[in-house]
C-alpha cells in the first residue's frame, strides 16, 4: 500500500496542505451547484420562461410583395428607353414610394445576334438605362442593382425577328 504525504507544502513564504486544497476546492464546487440548481430567483424566473399553453391561432403565409416588370423591345444594338417603357417605369415609382424598404433588380438582356461579350456588355447598357432614368425620377441609388445576362437566358427560341425582340429586354423585379 502505498503511503500518501500529507505534510505542507511550503513555497515561498506560502504553505498549502492537499487537504485544504481538495477541501476548498469541493467546497467552491457544491457552492455554485446550489446558487444554479436551487437559487430562488431562477425559480422566479422559470414561472416566466416555461411556455404557457394558448389558443391555436391559424398560420397565415407571408404577403407576397414582389413586383415585377418587363420592358419588351429594345431596339436591336440600343439601350435606349421608349416612352412605353418610361410609362412602366412611373407606375413602378409608385410601387417603391409605397413600400420604402423595397430593393429593386434590373436584368438586361439581349438576343442571340452577336458574341457572348458584346451582348453582356449591351445587356448591362439597358440596365444601367433603367437604373439611370429610375434614378432621375427619384429612386435611390443604393436601392436598385444590376446584372446583365446578356444572350444567356432568352426568353423565345423560334430565330424570328419578333422571337429577337421579346429576348431584347430588361426584367425588373422589387421586392
Amino acid at each position: 500500500m502505498k503511503k500518501t504525504n500529507n505534510k505542507k507544502k511550503c513555497n515561498e513564504g506560502e504553505c498549502k496542505s492537499p487537504f485544504i486544497e481538495n477541501f476548498l476546492y469541493v467546497l467552491i464546487t457544491i457552492a455554485i451547484l446550489v446558487v444554479v440548481f436551487f437559487n430562488p430567483i431562477s425559480e422566479a424566473l422559470s414561472s416566466y420562461l416555461t411556455p404557457k399553453p394558448s389558443v391555436k391561432t391559424p398560420i397565415s403565409k407571408p404577403i407576397k410583395t414582389e413586383k415585377k416588370i418587363n420592358l419588351y423591345g429594345f431596339d436591336f444594338d440600343s439601350g435606349v428607353l421608349t416612352q412605353e417603357h418610361k410609362k412602366k417605369l412611373d407606375s413602378l415609382l409608385i410601387y417603391l414610394s409605397n413600400h420604402p424598404n423595397a430593393y429593386i433588380i434590373v436584368e438586361g438582356h439581349c438576343d442571340e445576334r452577336g458574341t457572348r461579350e458584346y451582348n453582356l456588355a449591351l445587356g448591362e447598357r439597358r440596365a444601367l438605362a433603367v437604373r439611370d432614368y429610375l434614378i432621375a425620377i427619384g429612386v435611390e441609388g443604393k436601392r436598385i442593382t444590376t446584372i446583365s445576362y446578356g444572350k444567356e437566358r432568352p426568353i423565345n427560341n423560334d430565330n424570328t425577328e419578333e422571337g429577337d425582340r421579346t429576348n431584347r429586354r430588361v426584367e425588373i423585379r422589387a421586392q
